[in-house]
């Protein structure tokens, strides 16, 4: 993602990765920039474990896995449209199903903590949050109604807000 720059689609094929830059309207990308915030969770875990089982289960064949892998790429796919349409509201509904659906995958990975930060977060402001990662810790990604209010409220409960920026050039 980060040679690239932007805001992108990436499809996985056995053969490589397509990248298709999304097409936004600048609003749209003043309000990613204004109601996207990233929290460091103050944890970290390692992520080969869940991904280990993971690729094990979807090389065995099993279903549950390959099942859930094609529910979270057609999420993606909602979610891109949904951005190129603008549909900020429609993003943090589409990013709260793809959460659910990756803890599916990975049952018991999320410690409590961390999902109870996930739950203060939309409790507080945000319409859509997901831990970033495998690994069950890390960062949390919000998308905020009210960035004001969130932000005050994560500050209180001790979390470290990360500062970003869309690059639109990569590296």
């Amino acid at each position: 993602a980060a040679v690239h720059g932007g805001i992108n689609a990436f499809t996985f094929r056995s053969d490589g990765v397509d990248v298709r830059p999304l097409s936004l309207a600048a609003e749209s990308s003043d309000a990613l920039r204004e109601r996207f915030l990233l929290f460091y969770t103050g944890g970290s875990r390692s992520a080969s474990r869940v991904l280990s089982d993971q690729v094990t289960r979807t090389l065995a064949g099993d279903t549950e896995v390959r099942d859930n892998l094609r529910r979270t790429a057609a999420l993606a796919r909602e979610t891109c449209a949904a951005l190129e349409a603008g549909d900020l509201d429609g993003c943090g509904e589409l990013m709260n199903r793809s959460w659910e659906t990756k803890r599916a995958r990975a049952a018991g990975v999320v410690p409590p903590a961390l999902a109870d930060l996930r739950d203060h977060a939309l409790d507080r402001g945000g319409s859509g949050a997901m831990l970033m990662g495998a690994g069950g810790g890390g960062f949390l990604l919000v998308l905020a109604e009210d960035p004001v209010r969130l932000r005050s409220a994560m500050s209180e409960a001790g979390v470290a807000e990360l500062t970003f920026d869309l690059d639109g050039e990569g590296c």
